[in-house]
Protein backbone atom coordinates (compact mmCIF):
# COMPACT_ATOMS: atom_id res chain seq x y z
CA UNK A 1 0.00 0.00 0.00
CA UNK A 2 2.73 2.07 0.91
CA UNK A 3 4.63 1.87 -2.56
CA UNK A 4 1.69 2.53 -4.13
CA UNK A 5 0.88 5.90 -2.91
CA UNK A 6 4.60 6.41 -3.73
CA UNK A 7 3.42 5.80 -6.82
CA UNK A 8 0.66 7.82 -6.90
CA UNK A 9 2.67 11.22 -5.55
CA UNK A 10 5.03 10.62 -8.61
CA UNK A 11 7.23 8.55 -7.38
CA UNK A 12 8.65 6.78 -10.69
CA UNK A 13 11.90 4.20 -10.90
CA UNK A 14 15.12 5.47 -10.76
CA UNK A 15 14.34 8.43 -8.87
CA UNK A 16 15.84 9.27 -5.41
CA UNK A 17 14.07 9.87 -2.18
CA UNK A 18 15.78 11.53 0.85
CA UNK A 19 14.93 10.18 3.68
CA UNK A 20 15.02 11.56 7.25
CA UNK A 21 13.51 9.24 9.90
CA UNK A 22 14.06 7.93 13.53
CA UNK A 23 14.35 3.77 13.51
CA UNK A 24 10.92 2.40 13.45
CA UNK A 25 8.84 0.01 12.35
CA UNK A 26 7.49 2.99 9.50
CA UNK A 27 10.64 3.54 8.78
CA UNK A 28 11.05 -0.02 7.59
CA UNK A 29 7.74 -0.03 5.60
CA UNK A 30 9.17 3.21 3.60
CA UNK A 31 12.55 2.00 3.08
CA UNK A 32 10.85 -1.12 1.26
CA UNK A 33 8.20 0.63 -0.72
CA UNK A 34 10.52 3.19 -1.82
CA UNK A 35 12.25 -0.29 -3.17
CA UNK A 36 9.46 -1.79 -4.71
CA UNK A 37 9.09 1.29 -6.58
CA UNK A 38 12.23 0.84 -8.37
CA UNK A 39 13.55 4.19 -6.57
CA UNK A 40 16.53 3.99 -4.31
CA UNK A 41 16.50 6.11 -0.81
CA UNK A 42 19.18 8.68 0.68
CA UNK A 43 19.37 8.53 4.05
CA UNK A 44 19.26 12.60 5.96
CA UNK A 45 20.15 13.02 9.47
CA UNK A 46 18.61 15.74 10.58
CA UNK A 47 21.68 16.19 12.99
CA UNK A 48 23.45 17.47 10.03
CA UNK A 49 24.91 20.88 9.92
CA UNK A 50 21.63 22.75 7.62
CA UNK A 51 24.15 23.13 4.66
CA UNK A 52 25.20 19.95 4.55
CA UNK A 53 22.08 19.04 4.23
CA UNK A 54 20.82 20.98 1.70
CA UNK A 55 23.67 20.59 -0.11
CA UNK A 56 23.02 16.13 -0.18
CA UNK A 57 19.16 17.05 -1.24
CA UNK A 58 20.68 19.38 -4.28
CA UNK A 59 23.52 17.31 -5.71
CA UNK A 60 21.74 13.97 -5.53
CA UNK A 61 18.27 15.61 -7.52
CA UNK A 62 16.18 14.40 -5.16
CA UNK A 63 12.22 14.07 -6.47
CA UNK A 64 10.96 14.08 -2.27
CA UNK A 65 11.78 13.85 0.89
CA UNK A 66 10.49 11.85 2.95
CA UNK A 67 10.21 12.56 7.15
CA UNK A 68 7.89 13.27 10.28
CA UNK A 69 5.83 15.84 11.72
CA UNK A 70 8.40 16.06 14.30
CA UNK A 71 11.60 16.07 12.05
CA UNK A 72 10.61 18.57 9.41
CA UNK A 73 11.30 21.64 11.08
CA UNK A 74 15.14 20.75 11.62
CA UNK A 75 15.30 19.50 8.00
CA UNK A 76 15.99 22.21 5.03
CA UNK A 77 12.93 23.00 3.38
CA UNK A 78 11.52 21.20 0.36
CA UNK A 79 8.83 21.86 -2.68
CA UNK A 80 8.63 17.95 -2.76
CA UNK A 81 8.38 17.08 0.92
CA UNK A 82 5.80 14.19 2.09
CA UNK A 83 5.05 13.47 5.85
CA UNK A 84 4.99 9.80 6.81
CA UNK A 85 1.98 10.30 8.86
CA UNK A 86 -0.13 11.91 6.32
CA UNK A 87 0.88 8.66 3.62
CA UNK A 88 0.28 6.58 6.58
CA UNK A 89 -3.37 7.86 7.34
CA UNK A 90 -3.54 7.61 3.42
CA UNK A 91 -2.53 4.27 2.07
CA UNK A 92 -6.34 2.56 2.90
CA UNK A 93 -7.23 3.89 -0.17
CA UNK A 94 -4.11 2.46 -2.05
CA UNK A 95 -4.44 -1.53 -2.99
CA UNK A 96 -2.69 -4.42 -1.18
CA UNK A 97 -1.61 -5.89 -4.18
CA UNK A 98 2.85 -5.72 -5.10
CA UNK A 99 3.10 -2.60 -7.37
CA UNK A 100 3.92 -4.94 -11.03
CA UNK A 101 7.64 -3.51 -11.65
CA UNK A 102 10.90 -5.58 -12.07
CA UNK A 103 13.90 -3.91 -10.63
CA UNK A 104 17.20 -4.52 -11.90
CA UNK A 105 19.65 -5.95 -9.68
CA UNK A 106 22.06 -3.40 -10.54
CA UNK A 107 19.78 -0.58 -9.84
CA UNK A 108 20.48 1.85 -7.13
CA UNK A 109 18.98 0.87 -3.77
CA UNK A 110 20.44 3.66 -1.80
CA UNK A 111 23.15 6.45 -1.62
CA UNK A 112 25.24 7.39 0.80
CA UNK A 113 27.73 10.85 1.09
CA UNK A 114 31.08 10.67 1.94
CA UNK A 115 31.96 12.86 4.75
CA UNK A 116 33.38 15.56 2.74
CA UNK A 117 36.90 16.07 5.18
CA UNK A 118 39.18 16.08 1.83
CA UNK A 119 36.42 18.50 0.07
CA UNK A 120 33.29 18.61 -1.12
CA UNK A 121 30.82 15.05 -0.32
CA UNK A 122 30.76 12.65 -3.01
CA UNK A 123 27.54 10.56 -3.42
CA UNK A 124 28.54 6.68 -3.31
CA UNK A 125 25.46 4.28 -4.77
CA UNK A 126 25.21 0.75 -3.79
CA UNK A 127 22.72 -1.35 -5.74
CA UNK A 128 20.60 -4.46 -5.11
CA UNK A 129 22.86 -6.78 -6.21
CA UNK A 130 25.36 -5.47 -3.85
CA UNK A 131 23.10 -5.21 -0.60
CA UNK A 132 21.46 -8.65 -1.50
CA UNK A 133 25.04 -10.07 -1.66
CA UNK A 134 26.01 -8.53 1.53
CA UNK A 135 23.09 -9.19 3.50
CA UNK A 136 23.90 -13.26 2.29
CA UNK A 137 26.85 -13.48 3.14
CA UNK A 138 26.53 -11.82 6.36
CA UNK A 139 23.64 -14.43 7.46
CA UNK A 140 26.19 -17.06 6.67
CA UNK A 141 28.95 -15.81 8.54
CA UNK A 142 28.59 -14.89 11.39
CA UNK A 143 25.14 -16.10 11.16
CA UNK A 144 21.38 -15.50 12.11
CA UNK A 145 18.75 -17.25 12.64
CA UNK A 146 14.99 -16.48 13.16
CA UNK A 147 15.24 -16.44 16.98
CA UNK A 148 17.74 -14.04 16.95
CA UNK A 149 17.37 -10.23 17.79
CA UNK A 150 19.26 -7.61 16.38
CA UNK A 151 18.92 -4.27 18.10
CA UNK A 152 19.65 -1.68 15.84
CA UNK A 153 21.58 1.44 17.09
CA UNK A 154 22.69 3.00 14.22
CA UNK A 155 21.57 6.19 12.22
CA UNK A 156 20.56 5.18 8.47
CA UNK A 157 22.93 7.79 7.49
CA UNK A 158 25.75 5.13 8.28
CA UNK A 159 25.93 2.04 5.54
CA UNK A 160 25.89 -0.64 8.48
CA UNK A 161 22.23 1.05 8.93
CA UNK A 162 21.29 -1.97 5.94
CA UNK A 163 22.94 -4.69 8.02
CA UNK A 164 20.71 -4.01 11.07
CA UNK A 165 17.41 -3.22 9.46
CA UNK A 166 17.31 -6.29 6.83
CA UNK A 167 19.42 -8.90 8.17
CA UNK A 168 16.68 -9.60 10.58
CA UNK A 169 13.89 -9.88 7.98
CA UNK A 170 15.26 -12.03 5.46
CA UNK A 171 15.94 -14.87 8.04
CA UNK A 172 13.00 -14.14 9.62
CA UNK A 173 14.64 -12.49 12.70
CA UNK A 174 13.65 -9.28 14.96
CA UNK A 175 14.69 -6.19 14.59
CA UNK A 176 14.37 -4.56 18.06
CA UNK A 177 14.62 -0.43 17.80
CA UNK A 178 16.32 1.51 20.96
CA UNK A 179 15.75 5.32 21.11
CA UNK A 180 18.07 8.25 20.56
CA UNK A 181 18.66 8.69 24.12
CA UNK A 182 19.63 4.91 24.90
CA UNK A 183 22.03 4.70 22.02
CA UNK A 184 24.22 7.88 23.42
CA UNK A 185 24.00 6.13 27.10
CA UNK A 186 26.27 3.49 27.69
CA UNK A 187 24.04 2.48 31.14
CA UNK A 188 20.63 2.56 29.51
CA UNK A 189 22.16 0.64 26.76
CA UNK A 190 22.97 -2.29 29.12
CA UNK A 191 20.04 -1.97 30.46
CA UNK A 192 18.14 -2.61 27.13
CA UNK A 193 20.93 -6.06 26.24
CA UNK A 194 20.26 -7.36 29.87
CA UNK A 195 16.21 -7.10 28.59
CA UNK A 196 16.24 -8.60 25.83
CA UNK A 197 18.61 -11.42 26.87
CA UNK A 198 16.10 -12.17 29.87
CA UNK A 199 13.26 -11.88 27.10
CA UNK A 200 15.37 -15.18 25.12
CA UNK A 201 16.17 -16.93 27.99
CA UNK A 202 12.19 -16.68 29.12
CA UNK A 203 11.04 -17.62 25.31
Amino acid sequence: QMANYFLSQGLSSGQIVAVSMERSPKLIIALFAILQCGASYLPLDPKFPTARLEFMLEDSEASFLLTTKSLVASLPVYSKTILVENALSAIDNYPISPVLLTVAQEAVAYMMYTSGSTGKPKGVTVTHKNLVNFLFSMAIEPGINPEDKLLSITTISFDIAGLELFLPLIKGATVVFADYQTTHDGQLLLQLLELLQLVLLLL
